[in-house]
């Protein structure tokens, strides 16, 4: 009868132990999963923001583009404004 009453409280103790290392798993993978949420967000605005820098440069070299011609327009027939 001890012994039941052992194997018994054994196995609630067992049960108990089970159910808080499954508590800790779906904490465990919910961190994660917060954590890949937050190393998305972070790539996609890494992302967004090179390619503000890209087109901010692609813009740059337009206009130094369009600098140089009206340089060149002005060296070699004056000012077009006049």
């Amino acid at each position: 009868k001890a012994e039941d009453r052992r194997q018994k409280a054994e196995d609630r103790r067992q049960k108990a132990e089970d159910r808080r290392q499954k508590a800790e798993d779906r904490r465990l993978e919910a961190v994660l999963e917060r954590e890949g949420e937050l190393k998305e967000r972070m790539f996609v605005k890494t992302f967004a923001i090179v390619r503000k820098s890209e087109l901010q440069e692609a813009s740059v070299t337009v206009l130094r583009f369009v600098t140089g011609i009206l340089a060149f327009s002005i060296s070699f027939s004056g000012s077009p404004f006049t």
